[in-house]
């Protein structure tokens, strides 16, 4: 079962895995400086990051914005050897049942290999289903998705 816990940097564990995987699926202009990562995941309290289990198996991260009227997901990334497993929806579709106000999904065009595994996320979230998540709008370049929970 999916499960989402937040963390902070004195989880020494989880947070390593966080930015180990950070690093590995992100090029270094889509993440912040690390240091400036803690800061955050310490202190602004709208700012969350957690790890996403399956059952006791940490398989992921996400990180999110609360800006009170809707949700931004910033990174969100899946154990490389945990990949094609589904894990992607079942997170959103957790996601969707827990936090109740639209959420803003940035993904990429499929044009590079990366690119071409984030574009599970708008087949998972159109095909879901669960019948929870329905696409507002997708603008063009870069792709933004916003869906909602009903």
């Amino acid at each position: 079962m999916i499960k989402l816990q937040p963390i902070s940097t004195s989880d020494l564990q989880h947070y390593k895995f966080m930015e180990e995987l950070l690093v590995d699926a992100f090029p270094p202009e889509e993440y912040r400086q690390l240091e400036e990562l803690r800061e955050y995941t310490d202190r602004t309290g709208n700012f969350h990051n957690n790890i996403i289990f399956d059952d006791d198996l940490p398989i992921g991260f996400i990180t999110y914005w609360d800006f009170d009227r809707f949700y931004y997901v910033e990174h969100f990334a899946t154990n490389p050897a945990l990949r094609n497993g589904g894990y992607g929806k079942r997170t959103l579709e957790y996601l969707c049942n827990h936090l109740q106000l639209p959420i803003v999904l940035e993904v990429e065009r499929p044009v590079e290999e990366m690119a071409k595994r984030i574009v599970f996320v708008s087949m998972s979230v159109k095909d879901s289903p669960c019948g929870k998540m329905t696409i507002i709008s997708r603008p063009t370049s870069p792709e933004m998705i916003f869906f909602r929970c009903i």
